[in-house]
């Protein structure tokens, strides 16, 4: 049974002060100003957040979310079990594991680019490794990004909606005519902290801003459950690990031509990688409003 809540808004005046970084904050006494006013918990582990209006959001969009979210956290257990398998339980990558993680991690040896000292798959245990940036270390980095974002999406999920339609306020700072604040087809998003070298690491959850995804845009747009939960789980990336967009999945040149240390700093790696290895084999992007994934055969990335 859903629990609704009225928020309390900052004040809608205030007048953002610009730092010399490009980054904007309140003067100290004022609150953020608020595009949502409603918040409603639906169920154990999720709350929405939203502009209240008649009709929205519709019954549809409600359970759309519902099933995203939960796909969202088996879709990171699962990806979790596999990085686990090949990391700690040293069992061989596979053939299906191995094209995923060098199609969207780089680490096939043509993008190699001299980011590791080794790509040997499956390579064999020896303390003279220890330490060393090795194909193991890299597996190891993507480990633990994916279960930081698998932690926090399956201990409590707080999605706030950013339709563009109606919406004239953006991360308490961008203000205008309604549906003029962002992309028309925006499917989400996350504000970055942006200062302070808050915007990564341990403390990234804490200063960045919160998941938002279109909850109108989604549904509307037919996305299965998975295809909505790679929404979110690209937006948990940004959140959880302060990474970036250095390219999206579905620009497929540049996307297949960047090397590890690229990758590792790329929400779409995360979310894509995710998504296949809950699949057990390759999927990827191509198209940037993408609600279904391509499975057609492309030359393996071997390592």
């Amino acid at each position: 049974m859903a629990i609704t809540f009225k928020k309390i808004h900052g004040n809608a005046d205030s007048k953002f002060i610009k730092r010399p970084d490009g980054s904007q904050v309140l003067p100290d006494g004022t609150k953020q100003e608020k595009w949502t006013d409603t918040i409603k918990v639906l169920g154990p582990g999720l709350a929405i957040s939203y502009h209240a209006r008649p009709g929205y959001p519709t019954d549809g969009q409600i359970e759309a979310v519902i099933a995203a979210a939960a796909a969202a956290r088996t879709i990171m257990r699962k990806a979790v079990r596999e990085m686990d398998r090949v990391v700690f339980f040293r069992r061989p990558e596979g053939k299906d594991f191995s094209n995923i993680m060098n199609y969207h991690f780089g680490l096939g040896n043509d993008r190699n680019n001299g980011t590791l000292v080794s790509n040997i798959v499956d390579k064999s245990l020896s303390v003279r490794d220890i330490g060393k940036k090795d194909r193991r270390w890299a597996l190891n980095r993507i480990r633990e990004g994916m279960l930081s974002i698998s932690f926090h999406l399956n201990t409590g999920m707080y999605l706030i909606d950013c339709d563009n339609a109606e919406r004239t306020v953006k991360s308490g700072a961008f203000k205008g005519a309604a549906g003029t604040v962002s992309e028309l087809n925006e499917e989400g998003y996350c504000t970055w902290a942006s200062w302070a070298g808050l915007d990564s690491g341990l403390l990234s959850s804490w200063r960045n801003g919160e998941i938002h995804v279109g909850f109108k845009l989604l549904h509307d747009g037919g996305y299965s459950a998975e295809h909505y939960a790679r929404v979110i789980i690209h937006e948990a990336a940004h959140k959880y690990l302060g990474v970036t967009d250095v390219k999206y999945a579905h620009q497929t040149t540049d996307y297949r031509g960047l090397s590890f240390h690229r990758c590792i700093d790329n929400a779409d790696s995360f979310a894509w990688a995710a998504l296949s290895l809950h699949a057990g084999n390759l999927l990827y992007g191509t198209s940037s409003k993408d609600s279904t994934a391509c499975t057609d055969a492309i030359a393996p990335q071997a390592a």
